[in-house]
């Protein structure tokens, strides 16, 4: 079926050969841990092809982009993890949380809702050279959801002096790094941006990129261009206002939504679809994430069942079009209150270009898959189940007002929310609360304090929160910083514990042979290996870094012996049992052979143990 050329976006933000990933901001409404896991695998190009990955690839990851890469997210739509493996709670060290309250009244509701990707890279051998850049701004979020999407990719060229200069992009940087917490490492690569070039296809022009934040002055939905044809707009969640705006572009005017969203609209007393053109597609929640198509017979019904998560607004003048795509819904609140992130394109077909015939006929494509509707067909407007609603808001509620920290005593971890205690509004909601991947226990009602037990892992500024009512409930994953703060040595606990000295050695053997071993520990989720069967006998082990491997890759790169230095240095390996008492041997015997070497190899020397 012909329809836009589509890119994963993990590939998008892999680095290309030869490259690593420097820095790297990405912003969504919602996201669910496995998938923030795909992406830094992706960013150290150790992804495979179904989004997951090795153990040894992972604590790779996590130890070179801690403190580098950042997710900021909507506080209240981190998902609960499907499978609580235990290396999630170092995923504290990269999400940070924008804490707006979502369910206030009015003009005070608002959400972090934008949706992009800064990516810089920089050569293995130059890191101080210059830089590449990769922008990602799209509609979609950080989950597992295979709806409908569209999103901008564009990459800059380190050195170029053609392409496209991208307006607005450096106001874009600037404002994401202060919601990372990182707007003074950002603002020397805030000015670089302004400076880059960017590959834009012949026949499009990227007017601009932008970052709106609630209090913007003159912030509104954009204007129609001077003799605007046709408009097609594109959304998932709908207000009468704003479409009766749409309403006013043009005569000839299309609108694909969801059909409960256009029933909602019809039942309006104003008419807002008057004059319109319907067409629906199954809607999609923001923050969902189980993929539609499962329950699909065929390709063909699999691509129909997708649901609808792209936004846009596609309008014709002539020989010349006008996207604009990105995060913000056809809605009040989407184009004045929330934190939302679009990008204006030009197209001009004049002369057949390539890229703006592809684009035209991808749009027609995407519109083709809907069905018409008619509005004496739509019915009476559903409304929201109440429980389903009533649970939303105690969620909204709840993450704006858990704004407290972790405290350790003794056996259990306290967690306090001195501005008063976090519960809902509606009394008969029931709030729970837990460790990261433990039981979860009763948040009494009232209380500004709750003592969580110790059952198992290592702490962790995440913690897991459910809310309940009548059998139906919603969890999610939450940050709540310690007081004082965690230090590296949790990291290093954690790492330690999850890879055991076994994965240790894989990690070594990986880093001095520079080969991506795609399975060095086994998949990043599997539970651990059985320490009594090692498949050749306890004490046999595959693959233990030599003195002579040390040697070729001083040969050959001697910045990889201080990765081993960090290595030795930033994990303590954990187990028991015959296989990793023999694994434990190994690894201390290599870390002996290893402070000979280092002593006699040029470089940094080892402070290894």
């Amino acid at each position: 079926m012909s329809h836009l050329e589509t890119q994963p976006l993990l590939e998008l933000l892999r680095p290309p050969a030869g490259w690593r990933t420097d820095r790297a901001i990405l912003s969504a409404y919602s996201a669910e841990p496995a998938v923030l896991v795909a992406i830094l695998l992706a960013l150290v190009g150790r992804d495979d092809d179904q989004g997951g990955g090795a153990k040894v690839a992972l604590a790779k990851a996590m130890t070179e982009l801690r403190g580098r890469v950042h997710f900021v997210l909507q506080r209240g739509r981190l998902a609960a993890p499907r499978k609580a493996t235990g290396v999630l709670a170092l995923l504290d060290r990269f999400v940070r949380e924008v804490p707006w309250n979502e369910v206030a009244d009015g003009e005070a509701g608002r959400s972090w809702h934008a949706k992009l990707a800064l990516v810089r890279t920089v050569p293995y051998d130059n890191p101080q050279g210059p830089a590449s850049w990769r922008l990602w701004l799209g509609s979609r979020n950080f989950t597992q959801d295979t709806s409908w999407d569209i999103a901008l990719s564009l990459e800059s060229v380190a050195g170029r002096k053609g392409g496209q200069v991208l307006a607005g992009v450096d106001r874009l940087a600037a404002r994401l790094a202060e919601r990372a917490g990182e707007a003074r490492d950002w603002r020397v690569m805030a000015a670089e941006l302004a400076e880059a070039r960017w590959d834009v296809p012949k026949g499009l022009t990227v007017q601009r990129v932008d970052l709106m934040m609630p209090g913007d002055k003159g912030r509104r939905m954009p204007e129609p261009p001077p003799r605007t044809k046709r408009v097609i707009a594109v959304a998932p969640f709908l207000d009468g206002q704003t479409v009766r705006r749409l309403g006013a572009w043009c005569n000839k005017r299309e609108l694909l939504s969801s059909v409960p969203e256009l029933a909602k609209l019809n039942a309006q007393k104003s008419d807002p679809l008057t004059g319109f053109e319907l067409l629906a597609l199954p809607g999609s929640p923001e923050d969902s994430s189980a993929p539609p198509e499962d329950g699909a017979g065929t390709a063909e019904a699999a691509v129909e069942a997708r649901g609808l998560h792209a936004k846009l607004l596609w309008t014709e003048q002539g020989g010349r079009a006008t996207l604009w795509l990105g995060s913000p819904n056809l809605t009040k609140r989407a184009w004045q209150q929330n934190a939302e992130a679009y990008a204006e394109i030009g197209v001009d077909f004049r002369r057949d270009p390539p890229a703006a015939t592809k684009l035209r006929e991808g749009i027609e494509a995407f519109r083709e898959l809907a069905r018409p509707v008619r509005p004496e067909d739509l019915g009476p407007d559903a409304g929201e189940d109440s429980t389903e609603e009533a649970l939303e808001k105690a969620r909204g509620q709840v993450s704006a007002r858990l704004s407290g920290y972790q405290r350790r005593c003794k056996e259990a971890t306290i967690v306090e929310t001195p501005d008063g205690p976090p519960h809902p509004d509606d009394p008969r909601i029931r709030l729970e609360v837990a460790r990261l991947g433990n039981g979860l226990r009763l948040w009494p009602v009232g209380a500004c304090s709750v003592e969580v037990p110790h059952e198992d892992g290592e702490d962790t500024e995440l913690l897991s929160l459910r809310v309940s009512l009548d059998g139906h409930r919603i969890s999610w994953t939450q940050l709540v910083p310690f007081d004082p703060p965690l230090l590296v040595d949790r990291d290093t606990a954690v790492l330690g514990d999850y890879l055991g000295a076994s994965g240790i050695l894989d990690w070594i053997s990986d880093e001095l042979d520079d080969i991506a071993d795609s399975d060095g520990g086994g998949e990043w989720d599997a539970e651990p290996a059985s320490r009594t069967d090692s498949g050749g006998g306890a004490g046999e082990r595959r693959d233990v870094p030599t003195v002579e491997k040390v040697l070729r890759a001083w040969t050959r790169e001697p910045r990889r012996l201080d990765v081993v230095d960090q290595i030795l240095r930033g994990t303590r390996p954990t187990g028991s049992g015959e296989d990793d008492a023999v694994a434990r041997s190994h690894l201390a015997a290599f870390a002996r052979s290893w402070k000979v070497l280092r002593a006699g190899l040029p470089g940094r020397k080892s402070s290894a143990t």
